[in-house]
């Protein structure tokens, strides 16, 4: 995880400003339930793979995803080096929302994050480290290296709430565009996203945390 973790740090330095959060905005699923359906339904989770974030490292030999189906409640319990939990066969088009409640960080490493379309060409990633103020970070591959953008540029408030308190997380992939909601905004839109179908993925770090509402509602594709 330690080249997740420099991804997510490197644009620490622009995490000092905090102003009026302004109106809020409600989410999608609040707005409007009708067609998100759960995608964490059983203890097996069904329709998901393990994977290590280093695709050359195995995954922990004790599974540290935990689903609690009376509470709805998904925890990771933390592995020395991260794992990530990928729904493979996602829809190109689609508006997913996470409920995420991390009790400690780590100042070594990334925390996570929800990363959609990934792709051999790129990925847009949603982190959970607060040093990213609740916004999209892109990553597009150019002759084999990846091109790395943060998109917090007008925004002065910290989204993610202090540790402890649940965050929620709405990401709407449709045709090129990719935008995060975060507690009550839109805080960043990405409108150039070359990967129209990818996997998505729940990205954790070496800490614990808890999800719960991760909801997926499929989008009629523009094209």
């Amino acid at each position: 995880m330690a080249n997740l973790g420099y991804l997510f740090k490197l644009f620490a330095s622009f995490s000092l400003g905090i102003s009026d959060p302004g109106t809020a905005e409600d989410s999608q699923l609040d707005l409007d339930y009708n067609g998100f359906k759960d995608l964490i339904t059983d203890p097996l989770l069904t329709g998901w793979t393990r994977s290590a974030f280093d695709s050359d490292e195995p995954v922990a030999a004790t599974n540290p995803w935990h689903f609690n189906p009376d509470k709805r409640l998904l925890t990771f319990t933390g592995t020395p080096t991260g794992e990530m939990l990928r729904l493979d066969e996602p829809p190109s088009d689609y508006i997913l929302h996470v409920d995420w409640r991390l009790d400690q960080t780590d100042p070594e490493a990334s925390d996570g994050g929800v990363f959609v379309r990934m792709g051999e060409r790129g990925q847009a990633i949603a982190p959970f480290d607060r040093d990213a103020f609740g916004c999209l970070f892109t990553e597009v591959r150019r002759e084999g290296e990846p091109i790395r953008q943060s998109l917090r540029t007008k925004e002065t408030v910290n989204r993610l709430k202090p540790t402890g308190e649940w965050n929620e997380f709405e990401i709407r992939a449709e045709d090129k565009t990719v935008a995060l909601w975060v507690n009550g905004k839109t805080t960043s839109t990405w409108t150039e996203c070359p990967i129209r179908f990818g996997p998505l993925a729940l990205v954790c770090g070496r800490v614990p945390i808890m999800f719960r509402r991760v909801k997926l509602k499929t989008l009629v594709s523009l094209s």
